[in-house]
């Protein structure tokens, strides 16, 4: 039987009565006093107090709560509030999840936020867990997330802030990112960090969470962006890619796989691509002035006009000639203007001159012109003669090269326009299979084709020589030119009799052409290999010999410093004796230094063997005589740099054609010349 209950309960009903919630919210009771004898009575009041309700215990912090803040404000009230402690850690404990935590958060970082006005009244979303809440002072209203991780790893000062006002998709997008400190969901699982395809940079080993040293990652890191524009919009125009290649899912898909850093550095846009070649083209004109200005040799200019299919956009091509400091001789287009209208001589003229002005190419530097054998060009060369008064053997340079070429296109036009007539004249063709007919030639004719072949060979051979710009200048030079048309006299001297006064009646007629200018037999003649070919060649010919001797002097009388050579004093002898000795043996009649540097050179230096002309280069070769020839060695080095033909206008116009595939036919003239000279 259980033992009765105290005497202040015995007024109370007999029937125990069942706890409420309600009832105790009324009137709470008041524990009492255990007796020592009574354990049970001990654990019965203890029950009590565990089952207590949640809104009681929420009152009761409440109003813990309300005194701890009314005294926070002196110090006795802190202290007095020092005993409620441990009822608020239990309410911290019970809803900490609707506390906003600011834990390493240093509020100077973020001047433009603050604490939200209330706490979150409702389920509070995970990614509040991995930053900080914070509202803008300005519209308290509008809650923004503040990463943790990135906060404490790149002090960020707000602009980072994501807004969660009305959803968090944003932070959540945030925390799932594939880099360190993130890669988080709901679960709080860190997912696998995936490499992207392709190779592993310092970006992609850090975003995956790898430590690389400092040391290694100076090392391998830095990625030039500049370098790599420049690699790319070189690769474009030299190899006559559009523009819009960079904008192909492909392109860039082959970039991201070769270095993701490098797809950020591309453009997106074509016409972002047009306004660098442009610039590009702007910074490098002053370095091809300043080359320009620098060459050891005078600078030769060679051009041409060239048009486009239907003959709606002409341009001329303007390419200059020189040997620079390393003895290497450059063609290098510099123009590609635009010509409307009438492509007359003194157009054309006036295009070339402001041509040369804009690259600072004055007269005195100015040195052959090298053109084919059409009359505008003449009078083009005539009309810039009277502007910077040319004498007139610079008006005509090189022709000797095209009037082969025309030669051999008069030749086979002609016999182009026979076959048609003879076709014409012709009866009808019998109906047979395609197979069985052989372009309707019979053994006669190809017989007639193999004397043509046979005749034809030496011009083909000759323009292949002279058109030609091999390394260091040794092919397509202009002292070339006497012993490659000697060459193509002796070959049709040596076909057949029946040809012979034709052929040499017609290479004759071209010869003529050599006295327009000294540079061809300067160049030959100075020379360390051909030296010597036009007194051998020309054997049976004195009178060649003694005008083109005459126009050598002329030019070298250009070059010829004025004072004559002072002569060197002689020592005086000791005595007799040494008068005695000098008139058995003799002296040389003349001193060196009496003679001029041209003189000089023929006499006492050796020529070329075979050996020296495979090995050697006439450029160096000069550039080395400058302290023993210093005059000399200038002219030697403006003639022989000259090219024998203009052929590398016609390369500059076939890579135009290139270039204007029938979907770039549109391309402006001024981002048309500076594709095309920055190519070059």
């Amino acid at each position: 039987m259980p033992p009765k209950r105290s005497s202040d309960r015995s007024t109370g009903p007999k029937k125990r009565v069942k706890n409420s919630s309600a009832s105790q919210l009324s009137q709470p009771s008041q524990p009492e006093q255990p007796e020592q004898h009574t354990p049970i009575l001990s654990s019965s009041r203890d029950l009590d107090t565990v089952e207590e309700s949640f809104e009681y215990r929420l009152l009761s912090q409440i109003a813990d709560a309300a005194v701890d803040t009314a005294v926070d404000l002196s110090r006795d009230g802190t202290q007095a509030s020092t005993p409620l402690a441990t009822d608020a850690s239990d309410f911290t404990d019970l809803d900490g999840r609707f506390e906003d935590r600011y834990e390493g958060l240093d509020w100077l970082d973020i001047p433009r936020y603050m604490k939200p006005l209330r706490t979150l009244k409702g389920r509070k979303s995970w990614v509040f867990a991995h930053g900080y809440r914070v509202a803008l002072i300005s519209e308290p209203s509008r809650t923004f997330w503040i990463c943790q991780h990135c906060y404490q790893h790149r002090r960020v000062d707000g602009r980072q802030a994501l807004e969660v006002t009305r959803s968090t998709t944003s932070a959540i997008s945030h925390m799932g990112q594939n880099r360190a400190g993130h890669r988080l969901n709901r679960q709080g699982q860190s997912t696998q960090a995936i490499l992207p395809r392709g190779q592993i940079t310092l970006r992609v080993l850090g975003e995956s969470g790898a430590v690389v040293p400092q040391a290694i990652a100076n090392a391998i890191g830095n990625f030039n962006v500049q370098a790599f524009r420049y690699a790319v919009v070189s690769w474009l125009i030299k190899n006559n890619h559009p523009l819009r290649e960079i904008e192909t899912a492909s392109f860039r898909e082959i970039v991201a796989y070769a270095n993701p850093e490098a797809v950020d550095a591309l453009w997106t846009s074509r016409t972002s691509v047009k306004s660098y070649v442009m610039r590009l083209y702007r910074e490098l004109q002053p370095q091809v002035v300043e080359a320009l200005s620098q060459a050891t040799s005078k600078i030769h200019v060679s051009f041409d006009g060239w048009t486009t299919k239907g003959g709606k956009r002409g341009f001329f091509g303007v390419v200059a000639h020189y040997a620079d400091e390393s003895s290497v001789v450059i063609d290098l287009p510099i123009a590609l203007p635009q010509l409307t209208g009438s492509h007359s001589g003194d157009r054309i003229g006036d295009t070339i001159a402001r041509t040369l002005e804009e690259f600072n190419i004055s007269h005195t530097k100015l040195g052959y012109f090298v053109l084919d054998n059409a009359y505008s060009n003449d009078r083009a060369v005539a009309h810039m003669a009277e502007q910077y008064h040319y004498y007139d053997a610079f008006v005509r340079a090189v022709q000797l090269s095209d009037a082969i070429n025309l030669y051999a296109a008069h030749h086979i036009e002609r016999t182009a326009r026979d076959d048609a007539y003879a076709t014409i004249h012709n009866k009808k063709k019998p109906v047979v299979p395609l197979w069985m007919r052989s372009t309707d030639l019979n053994a006669a004719d190809w017989a007639v084709v193999t004397e043509y072949i046979k005749v034809l060979k030496p011009l083909k051979e000759a323009t292949k020589r002279l058109e030609a710009r091999g390394k260091q200048g040794k092919h397509g030079a202009i002292y070339e030119v006497i012993p490659i048309f000697e060459y193509v006299l002796g070959a049709y001297e040596a076909i057949v009799e029946s040809y012979r006064d034709a052929a040499w009646l017609k290479a004759s007629s071209y010869y003529a052409k050599l006295d327009l200018s000294p540079a061809y037999y300067t160049a030959t003649s100075l020379h360390p290999f051909y030296r010597g070919y036009c007194a051998r060649a020309w054997r049976d010919k004195p009178q060649w010999i003694h005008d083109n001797e005459a126009r050598l002097k002329q030019l070298w009388a250009e070059y010829r410093p004025t004072t004559p050579p002072n002569s060197r004093v002689r020592p005086p002898r000791s005595s007799g004796i040494d008068e005695a000795i000098a008139a058995i043996i003799g002296e040389p009649a003349l001193d060196i230094t009496e003679l001029d540097e041209l003189d000089r050179w023929r006499r006492y230096e050796l020529p070329w063997t075979e050996q020296q002309l495979g090995k050697g280069d006439p450029v160096t070769y000069w550039l080395g005589m400058r302290l023993q020839y210093p005059h000399l060695s200038q002219m030697a080095l403006d003639t022989i740099t000259i090219p024998a033909s203009s052929c590398q206008c016609e390369r500059l116009f076939s890579e135009l054609g290139d270039l204007l595939e029938p979907r770039r036919r549109k391309i402006g003239a001024q981002l048309l010349a500076a594709i095309q000279c920055t190519r070059s």
